[in-house]
C-alpha cells in the first residue's frame, strides 16, 4: 500500500464512520450525541484508524 493509498483510505474509512453514527444519532431512538464540529471528530477518527493500521502492518512485518 503507497502512503497515497493509505491516506486515501483512512480518509474514506473516518468519513464513512463518521458518517454511519451521525445517522444512527438522527434516526435512533438511543440517545447518541450529534457533532459540533465534523471536521474535528473526523481527523480524531482519522489518527485512531492510523495508529491501529500502523500497529497491524507492524505486527504483520509490513513496515
Amino acid at each position: 500500500m503507497t502512503k497515497e493509498e493509505k491516506i486515501l483510505y483512512l480518509f474514506q474509512l473516518s468519513v464513512k464512520t463518521h458518517t454511519a453514527y451521525q445517522t444512527a444519532a438522527m434516526t435512533s431512538d438511543k440517545n447518541y450525541s450529534t457533532s459540533e464540529n465534523p471536521i474535528d471528530d473526523i481527523s480524531k477518527l482519522y489518527d485512531k484508524f492510523e495508529a491501529l493500521l500502523d500497529k497491524k502492518f507492524a505486527e504483520a512485518g509490513l513496515e
